[in-house]
């Protein structure tokens, strides 16, 4: 049975973003429950919710793994701890955020997890990366392809595409 993709979303926009990101990045593939299969480019965005802030640095990266949504979620968590995450309040700067995106095919909702992520519909600077791993995704909860939530919202906050960041991860076009 093939494992499920899982897209997670990273962020960074204190600091030296593109060492959290970095640091995040090689956390998740020392994980032995974690295999990476590729990482997006990274795009500069504005800030969501709070804009008094720095902008981020984001990215998404396609893993596969034998834990639950629930199971990965707390080693994310811990993963983030790890890099320096001190976030003070809900939208504010930090050092690293890293959400679950989309788990496979799978709709989860517990208390302290949704997935798909609530906020993806609404958010050019993970849509953006998404669809350059996978431009044919769609969203497993409506079977609306993410192209067409971006062709929504595209161009309602600033976007710019940043590929000259190396993050020491090189795509295998080979996915098995």
């Amino acid at each position: 049975m093939p494992e499920d993709r899982i897209y997670l979303g990273l962020g960074s926009n204190l600091g030296q973003r593109e060492n959290f990101l970095k640091s995040a990045l090689d956390k998740i593939k020392a994980s032995d429950k974690i295999r990476v299969l590729r990482v997006s480019p990274v795009y500069e965005t504005e800030p969501v919710g709070f804009t008094g802030q720095e902008k981020f640095l984001n990215i998404v990266v396609e893993i596969t793994s034998e834990l639950t949504p629930e199971e990965l979620m707390a080693n994310l968590e811990e993963i983030e701890s790890k890099v320096g995450k001190k976030a003070e309040f809900k939208n504010g700067p930090r050092e690293i955020d890293i959400d679950i995106l989309l788990y496979g095919k799978q709709i989860h909702e517990s208390e302290k997890l949704k997935i798909p992520h609530p906020g993806l519909p609404r958010r050019e600077f993970a849509l953006r990366p998404l669809l350059d791993l996978d431009p044919y995704i769609f969203d497993p909860a409506t079977n609306i392809p993410y192209s067409a939530y971006l062709k929504r919202i595209k161009g309602e906050k600033q976007v710019g595409i940043k590929r000259e960041i190396d993050l020491g991860f090189r795509n295998n076009n080979e996915v098995s």
